[in-house]
């Protein structure tokens, strides 16, 4: 629970953490951007994600699966 917890701080960079939060897994990550005064997820302005970023995120996301082998890569 830390851990997910941790790894949705990162993510929506907020002025308050998802521990503040009475319920994290019944709200979607705008949601949680929202309570959280995370601008990250916000459409007005554009958001804080630009191509790059979201790249860096998908690639850490797939080599943290590969390693802990709850993703397989299949090279033919």
């Amino acid at each position: 629970m830390y851990y997910i917890q941790r790894d949705l701080d990162t993510l929506l960079d907020g002025n308050y953490s998802v521990r503040s939060l009475d319920e994290v897994f019944g709200n979607s990550l705008l949601e949680l951007a929202e309570q959280t005064e995370s601008n990250m997820f916000n459409i007005e302005n554009g958001g804080s994600l630009n191509p790059a970023s979201i790249h860096r995120i998908l690639a850490n996301t797939k080599e943290k699966f590969l390693k802990s082998g709850d993703l397989t890569e299949n090279c033919e």
